[in-house]
């Protein structure tokens, strides 16, 4: 299992791949507060939380944790993806508390 994907496995250095299906399931493994906005695009969403989700499947993401009160998160809280549109082209994946 490897993420991001790639044509060589850096382990083996194998060619051979298959894509799975994640079952959108996993937990946090870490996670930080941010209450500054770095960039003017979420000045509107402070404070908003950015975590490192392990999958069950075991991949890790770096990804937002919503619709969760940020006293309640906490690390292995588990969480399950819920996707948002952004406009009627794009779907972006966030995670909230299971």
């Amino acid at each position: 299992m490897r993420w991001p994907a790639s044509l060589i496995c850096p382990v083996c250095l194998g060619r051979e791949s298959s894509w799975i299906v994640s079952e959108g399931r996993g937990k946090i493994y870490t996670f930080v507060v941010y209450h500054m906005a770095y960039h003017p695009g979420f000045s509107g969403d402070l404070p908003y939380v950015v975590a490192v989700v392990e999958l069950k499947e075991g991949p890790h993401l770096l990804i937002n944790i919503v619709d969760c009160p940020i006293a309640e998160i906490s690390c292995d809280m588990p969480v399950e993806v819920v996707w948002r549109d952004v406009n009627e082209e794009v779907s972006l994946p966030f995670f909230r508390r299971t």
